[in-house]
């Protein structure tokens, strides 16, 4: 809840960004057949992304990935979550 309000937009779409990542949550989605993951940068900044493999999925470390969209999350109180695509844990 503390990142909600001061969370920014990270990038423009289509920047490839590598960025510090702390894991706020990841839940396993039945029907996707992948995880759903969310954490935050150094910044504050919200940040979400799919994996499939659970290799992907990093507590706290680097990734490297490209930004896919911005979004106002309606279940996060309308905060500002980038989405990356095409993750790698560094």
């Amino acid at each position: 809840a503390r990142f909600e309000y001061a969370s920014r937009y990270i990038g423009k779409i289509g920047d490839k960004i590598q960025t510090n990542f702390t894991l706020i949550d990841s839940r396993y989605i039945q029907s996707m057949n992948c995880h759903a993951v969310y954490g935050n940068d150094d910044q504050g900044n919200l940040i979400f992304y799919w994996a499939r493999d659970e290799k992907k999925i990093v507590t706290s470390g680097v990734i490297h990935g490209r930004v896919k969209s911005h979004k106002q999350d309606s279940y996060r109180g309308n905060a500002r979550v980038t989405t990356f695509n095409y993750v790698k844990v560094i």
